[in-house]
Parts: C-alpha cells; sequence; structure tokens
C-alpha cells in the first residue's frame, strides 16, 4: 500500500511516483486541506499519513424500505375516514372514493415490492 509522506511542517511530500496535487494537515484543528485533484476512492489519515481504504459496497435496499418511501401518505386515509363519519352525503361518497383510492395505491405499491 502506497502511503503519503509529510514533511515537518505537513506539507504532502510524496505519493507514488509524481501527484498532482497537494495536501497539508492543519495542525490546530487536526482537518486535511486538499488542493488540486485528491486521489481517487477512499482515504484515511493513520498515524500522520494518508492511506487508501477499499471503496464501500453499497447495501441493497429491502423491500421494507422500498415499500415504505412509495406507500401513500397516511394523511389521505385518515382524511377519507374523517369525510365518511361526517354528517354530509356528499361528504360521506367522497370519503369513501377517497378511502378505495388509498387501498389502491397501496395494493399497486405491494405488486410494484413483493415479498421476496
Amino acid at each position: 500500500m502506497d502511503f503519503l509522506t509529510f514533511d515537518a511542517q505537513g506539507v504532502y511530500k510524496g505519493y507514488g511516483s509524481a501527484p498532482d496535487y497537494l495536501f497539508s494537515l492543519l495542525p490546530a484543528n487536526g482537518d486535511i486541506r486538499i488542493e488540486g485533484a485528491p486521489p481517487t476512492g477512499r482515504v484515511a489519515l493513520v498515524d500522520g499519513q494518508i492511506v487508501d481504504l477499499p471503496p464501500l459496497e453499497p447495501e441493497p435496499i429491502s423491500y421494507y424500505a422500498l415499500r415504505a418511501l412509495a406507500y401513500p401518505d397516511r394523511r389521505d386515509y385518515f382524511d377519507a375516514q374523517v369525510k365518511k363519519n361526517s354528517a354530509d352525503a356528499a361528504l360521506q361518497e367522497e370519503g369513501a372514493a377517497q378511502e378505495q383510492a388509498y387501498f389502491a395505491a397501496c395494493e399497486a405499491v405491494k405488486a410494484l415490492y413483493p415479498k421476496p
């Protein structure tokens, strides 16, 4: 594994053969300032040296999470219940239609993201 090297002032001195970027350590707060093009991928500061880290592999998204993001807003269901229990017949009909649309949307999400 190649390491970046620094001089006594914390200025980058070498990485590989001929880098086109410059790292400086800022001792006051421990931050790293990158000037120019940094190395590709992930790096970490270990014992005063920057080392390459392996790339992160993305975790697959579960069907639970996909469904949770796709389901219709619950407030639509609650609004439908209020309308269905209203004394106004027109609101009751609107609430029943809204409830059926909510159920249809939920069933479509279940079809789109089935259980494994």
